[in-house]
């Protein structure tokens, strides 16, 4: 904690004076602001939605439960799934002890999520909450109030949540969560009059104002910096686990890819730093005391899968191509992905072969995780595999980098056929400075997205680098 100034109670009672002034006024914008919400046009609900309940079948107007007002919590929960929103349940176990009062001020209180009723049953009675809670499964609510998105929706960017194109983070996620509210008039007709996502539903959860005037506040420290970095399902604190960044629980039993490979990221953190470290500090990587070798020397599969991959948001590591060195052919496919990245760590820049540096030795010391799209990985990658080939058949140097600026030239490496993404998140690499100049060398690189479009030159959006007598760097 930061060390706070000790003063008299005289001058506290008159900084808090200062401070209540701006609450005061806060509250008056949230009165403000409450009104304003109550006066948004409502939408006719005009379609018939049916859930499954514990008992039975149950209509979205069965739902109000003979009162006029609605509140429902879109659960995030999908079929078979095997975690625990911890912010979905967080906000639910704020619920239980203020459902009468709710209830005898007119208001019902229901959660929906898309998951078979069978399996709510069992994560509901587990936490012992009384609400409501039913399943959309059979039916189009999630999707039609946009908290749950189908494959095929966020491949081709048609996703929509919180009110806009779903974020890219939200790749992959079939659910997320949400709240509604919804009237019914004296004639049965149906009104949704308000709905709020993403840090909207902060508003529902009373916890967080009482940590907001504590000493600590909230708390929420890293690596997420949000409720995932503390907040667990009320049952699971101290009994460890894990949580995702998108804030589904998982219990230290659970051994699902998402879990270890979470905790294969963590682990192999350290050693990605110091196998990094180990040879930027070798003799062996040192350009000065390298022996002349005609083939790349490969690093550990396991820690050149782990580095590749690096290059990539975390979001799209699990289900990504990677490809590693194998020295006597070249790059070779280490696995195969689903999602349309590719990443490798590449042993030669392309800048070697379109500037001036002599390539008079290969050299094991260049270690660059990159990725691309399907686009990119088609055609900018191929210099690396390329290079990596050539070198495996023991082609010289020179000549290497001959072949490689022939072929940029002639436009054997064309460019992609629409634009795309270029990822280079790993806050490590080694490379060369200057490397036509001297023997300065990079080990650090500021996480960055390159973007890319057929034909279309550094020059052509206004940059320095190359010069247009240059060769052109597609990436």
């Amino acid at each position: 904690m930061d060390v706070h100034p000790i003063v008299a109670k005289s001058e506290w009672i008159e900084a808090r004076r200062t401070l209540l002034a701006k609450e005061k006024e806060l509250t008056r914008l949230r009165d403000q602001l409450s009104v304003e919400r109550r006066v948004l046009p409502w939408v006719l609900i005009e379609k018939d939605y049916v859930f499954d309940g514990p008992n039975g079948k149950l209509t979205l107007a069965d739902l109000f439960d003979g009162r006029s007002q609605l509140f429902i919590k879109h659960f995030m929960m999908g079929p078979g799934a095997t975690t625990q929103c911890i912010g979905c349940s967080f906000e639910v176990d704020h619920v239980e002890g203020i459902l009468e009062h709710l209830q005898n001020h007119d208001v019902t209180y229901a959660a929906v999520a898309r998951a078979p009723i069978e399996e709510i049953e069992t994560i509901r009675k587990r936490m012992g909450w009384k609400f409501s809670w039913v399943s959309s499964y059979h039916s189009d609510f999630n999707y039609d109030f946009d908290v749950s998105f189908r494959p095929d929706e966020v491949g081709a960017g048609r996703a929509f949540y919180n009110f806009e194109r779903a974020p890219e983070w939200a790749a992959g996620i079939e659910d997320l969560s949400g709240d509604s509210v919804f009237f019914k008039d004296g004639e049965g007709r149906i009104y949704l009059t308000y709905a709020t996502f993403g840090r909207g539903g902060e508003d529902f959860l009373g916890a967080y104002r009482i940590l907001d005037v504590m000493p600590k506040g909230r708390a929420e420290n890293g690596p997420y910096h949000s409720m995932a970095d503390w907040v667990r399902p009320r049952n699971m604190y101290g009994a460890g686990g894990m949580v995702e960044a998108n804030g589904r629980y998982h219990a230290p039993t659970c051994r699902c890819g998402a879990h270890t490979s979470a905790e294969r990221r963590s682990a192999s953190a350290h050693l990605l730093a110091a196998v990094i470290l180990a040879l930027l500090f070798s003799i062996t990587a040192s350009a000065q005391n390298a022996e002349k070798r005609k083939k790349l020397e490969p690093l550990p599969r396991d820690l050149e899968i782990q580095l590749a991959l690096s290059a990539l948001p975390p979001h799209l590591r699990d289900n990504a191509t990677v490809y590693v060195l194998n020295p006597d052919k070249g790059f070779e496919v280490a696995r195969k992905g689903t999602n349309g990245f590719h990443a490798l760590v590449a042993r030669t820049d392309p800048g070697t072969f379109s500037g001036t540096w002599p390539l008079e030795e290969y050299r094991d010391d260049t270690l660059t995780p990159i990725s691309f799209d399907d686009a990119g990985a088609k055609e900018n990658m191929r210099v690396y595999f390329d290079a990596a080939e050539m070198q495996a058949k023991g082609t010289p140097p020179q000549e290497l980098k001959n072949v490689i600026q022939e072929r940029y030239k002639t436009q054997y490496y064309k460019a992609p056929e629409r634009a795309g993404v270029s990822y280079m998140m790993s806050p490590i690499l080694r490379t060369y400075v200057n490397p036509d100049q001297n023997e300065d060398v990079a080990t650090t690189n500021i996480p960055h997205v390159m973007h890319y479009a057929p034909n279309v030159s550094n020059a052509d959006v206004g940059a320095a680098y190359p010069a247009p007598e240059q060769l052109v760097d597609r990436i």
